[in-house]
């Protein structure tokens, strides 16, 4: 093909992976020209890459850097991802497309007899690809895949590297070759799906293995602690309830300003005092995980406040995932707070209605609309611009299915408060 003919198809390579970048960065916004700049310009280097090369092979080479490049340029303000986990999204999205394209090229062969590595057939590949490509990224949940990139999760990153690796082998035959790599399309195909197959039994075994690693490590590691820390608490909380008690009998003596004093001082202490509220709670861990969500909400100006009317816990999840879903609730409600000038609390109500525990957080918020809500629950998603947004609200609803869970949310307008309600046996 010409330079021209190749500028005109590399439009559409490029097209399609700003396509799917969106569709896997969902909040990734930039404008039209830098869009137009990525397509067209990447579009301009790869054709006169293919002007200057010696041969097909070495064009595919520096075309593949060029595309890199472009990439890079294009992704460089997205904040979430540092330089290598950048690097392995294009892996991935290389590899995705790769399949769409040998697909259709597969289907074409098998439709037209005389189907051909020519521009006129390479113009109408590239539109239905395009196309396919538009609906993958429109209708078919791509972003969740940011989740494994966010979370650095090694064992996917080499899973896209082995496939990226077998994926460059073959397009490396398909230019030194084009006309055998068609006719043994059927065969390359189903050598790609095997080890596609393959690398994702990987993954899924590697994110068990990782998750059940994480889980043990929790336990040999907090659960120790938290039972010497709780001993000592109660212990303490004794001697302080006998010491309340004290200026308490000793206010009841008392009259006038005195009287007053000493029970303004008690109210004060009692009010201070979490763990009135907290070791109501029989679970160990659960009392820790929300005393340390204290510390670190006081830490940073917020005042969290308790209400426990669930005194015998209990639940079909582990403690490790109660820690889980509780903390990313909490942590969530307390950065939604800790930037603002005044109003900075967080409300945290538990009880059980006989047959669900309930976990209520709320806190003050500007306006939040039922379609921004479901924006929350989107991997990546955050109203706070930085590199610590979270996945949180994602990974909750995906720990609630699994026994049956729910989440519900509401903006309350007497009080300007965003509350989220957990509901699980």
């Amino acid at each position: 093909m010409s330079g021209s003919e190749i500028f005109v198809i590399s439009l559409f390579d490029m097209s399609m992976m700003a396509v799917f970048i969106h569709g896997m960065l969902t909040e990734y916004k930039t404008s039209g020209k830098r869009k137009i700049l990525y397509i067209v310009g990447g579009s301009v280097t790869i054709a006169l890459n293919s002007v200057l090369a010696i041969n097909q092979p070495v064009s595919h080479i520096g075309a593949t850097i060029i595309f890199f490049a472009a990439f890079m340029l294009y992704v460089s303000k997205f904040e979430d991802l540092n330089r290598i986990y950048k690097t392995i999204l294009f892996l991935f999205i290389s590899v995705v497309l790769f399949v769409v394209q040998a697909i259709v090229m597969l289907l074409l062969s098998l439709i037209f007899k005389n189907f051909a590595m020519s521009f006129e057939y390479g113009l109408f590949a590239q539109t239905l690809g395009l196309l396919l490509v538009y609906l993958m990224s429109k209708y078919m949940s791509f972003s969740k895949i940011f989740v494994y990139l966010y979370r650095k999760n090694i064992v996917f990153s080499v899973v896209v590297f082995n496939l990226y690796v077998i994926q460059y082998g073959l397009s490396m035959s398909l230019f030194s070759a084009p006309q055998d790599f068609l006719e043994m399309g059927t065969e390359v195909f189903l050598l790609y799906v095997m080890a596609l197959i393959t690398n994702m039994f990987l993954v899924k075994e590697g994110i068990a293995e990782t998750a059940l690693h994480e889980k043990v490590q929790f336990y040999d590691t907090y659960i120790p602690i938290i039972k010497n820390v709780m001993r000592e608490v109660r212990k303490k909380q004794h001697d302080y309830n006998s010491q309340v008690n004290v200026m308490k009998t000793l206010r009841d003596s008392l009259k006038g300003d005195k009287k007053e004093v000493v029970e303004s001082y008690v109210k004060e202490i009692e009010n201070e005092n979490i763990w009135v509220e907290l070791l109501n709670l029989n679970n160990d861990v659960l009392i820790a995980l929300l005393y340390s969500k204290y510390i670190s909400a006081k830490e940073k100006g917020v005042d969290l406040k308790f209400k426990i009317r669930n005194n015998y816990f209990e639940s079909v999840y582990s403690d490790y995932k109660i820690v889980e879903m509780y903390g990313i609730l909490i942590d969530n409600a307390i950065e939604a707070v800790e930037g603002k000038a005044d109003d900075k609390k967080v409300n945290i109500e538990m009880e059980f209605d006989g047959k669900n525990n309930k976990l209520k957080v709320e806190n003050p918020s500007e306006f939040v609309s039922l379609k921004e809500f479901h924006k929350f629950f989107e991997p990546g998603y955050s109203r706070k611009k930085g590199k610590n947004r979270g996945l949180g609200l994602d990974k909750l609803k995906e720990i609630l299915k699994e026994k049956n869970g729910t989440i519900s949310y509401m903006y309350d307008n007497t009080f300007n408060s965003v509350v989220f309600e957990l509901q699980h046996s």
